[in-house]
């Protein structure tokens, strides 16, 4: 359910709704820099929370970057340092490319080109997403 987006903001509002508030539980949790995945998971089902950063480096030992290109691999390693200080949302909207990380990579438009064009990048997005909740 976490990785379908419109499902994920109706649970997110169906929460607010009933007077739960991720960002006050987070407050509560034993660690910092985690998910709202990370928090819904430890409330609903006792799962000690991941930060972000032990996602991440999950994800980097795995071998994950190894299929593409050392270009994109640079592209990836910015996306996922942009989740550490931002939501997972964040990094599926393509104006995340504007910042000035990524321009020194290339144009948003290049950046994407270099993935196989924007369906190929919206799949790799989801792929980064699948592979940061695998973790």
């Amino acid at each position: 359910m976490w990785l379908a987006q419109k499902k994920k903001e109706e649970l997110l509002q169906r929460l607010v709704s009933e007077g739960v508030f991720i960002d006050y539980v987070k407050e509560t949790l034993p660690c910092e820099n985690v998910d709202d995945y990370d928090v819904l998971s430890y409330i609903g089902y006792d799962i000690e929370p991941l930060t972000k950063d032990e996602r991440i480096d999950r994800i980097l030992a795995s071998g994950y970057l190894d299929k593409f290109s050392p270009e994109n691999q640079d592209v990836i390693r910015l996306l996922l340092e942009a989740y550490r200080s931002h939501d997972i949302d964040e990094l599926t909207n393509l104006r995340i490319l504007n910042m000035p990380e990524f321009i020194q990579k290339g144009t948003p438009p290049a950046i994407v080109k270099g993935f196989g064009g924007k369906d190929k990048y919206m799949e790799m997005l989801e792929e980064i997403e699948q592979q940061i909740y695998a973790a």
